[in-house]
């Protein structure tokens, strides 16, 4: 055999071996990237936000249980005592669902495996809101396979930048009265801003009435529940000597209604005093 012919072999038989390896040895995984921690966090929680906004509009009023703590339950009727369960279903079961959508959450930020916050933006009825919302864990007992592991524990209010070419109505707030400085604005964005010059605390709360449908008709009518010739937009407390803001979006050409229903010290509403007002959106 020639020196030429043993290089060859010695070749080929290299190449045998090579493939032989290559055949036999596990194909290497790609290392996945750990995921980024504030990344997942803002996942997991603007998960909880749109489950909650979805079941606040929808009115299962069970599952929004399962989503947010007993402090956060009365929050949302304005109470700072926390209601239960029960308590929560009992009242939001009389009550027309109100459509909210989450428009962004930002700032999240995690104070350990117990407490998260985030700053949200959403849109209640037709009204602007901002809150910086803190999270807790879920109890175990309450989550389902792959559900997430947070809750909304409660919130607290921020203030709001209005759209930008917003239009603005002025609002004095006196006793059993609404004075506008003006009432007919262009739309869809409006900001209310009250000063109540009154000893006491008002409302102002915003409502669109159906064709025929008065306030002599809101007044008469019983139960907790708004009737249904009446749609809720937005509402806003300006506490006694104080000033409040109510910001409003995506509003349709109209005549909107504006009243206050804090009960006076004798018990009846103010509206039933004249504390009402109109404005039409262009």
């Amino acid at each position: 055999m020639s020196g030429g012919e043993s290089s060859i072999i010695k070749v080929e038989g290299e190449a045998e071996q090579a493939a032989a390896t290559a055949v036999s040895s596990p194909v290497a995984t790609p290392v996945q990237p750990a995921p980024d921690p504030v990344e997942l966090l803002d996942r997991e929680l603007t998960a909880v936000a749109e489950s909650l906004a979805a079941c606040l509009s929808e009115g299962d009023a069970e599952t929004v249980t399962q989503l947010a703590a007993e402090r956060y339950l009365g929050q949302l009727f304005g109470s700072s005592v926390p209601f239960s369960r029960d308590q929560y279903e009992a009242i939001a079961s009389e009550l027309t669902p109100i459509p909210v959508r989450i428009v962004s959450l930002e700032d999240v930020t995690s104070s350990g495996d117990d407490r998260a916050t985030a700053l949200v933006t959403q849109i209640v009825g037709n009204q602007l809101l901002r809150a910086e919302w803190t999270f807790e864990p879920a109890p175990s007992g309450d989550r389902r396979a792959r559900e997430r592991p947070w809750r909304l524990a409660g919130e607290r209010q921020q203030p709001v930048s209005a759209p930008p070419g917003a239009a603005s109505i002025d609002v004095e707030i006196g006793d059993g009265s609404f004075t506008l400085d003006q009432t007919r604005v262009s739309g869809p964005d409006v900001v209310l801003n009250g000063t109540n010059d009154s000893d006491e605390d008002h409302e102002m709360l915003v409502l669109r009435l159906a064709p025929g449908y008065t306030t002599a008709d809101l007044l008469r009518a019983s139960g907790p529940d708004l009737p249904r010739e009446v749609t809720y937009i937005g509402a806003a407390t300006v506490t006694a000597g104080n000033e409040g803001h109510l910001v409003l979006v995506d509003l349709e050409p109209g005549e909107y209604t504006m009243v206050c229903l804090f009960p006076d010290p004798d018990g009846i509403p103010y509206l039933a005093q004249g504390m009402e007002a109109t404005f039409t959106v262009k």
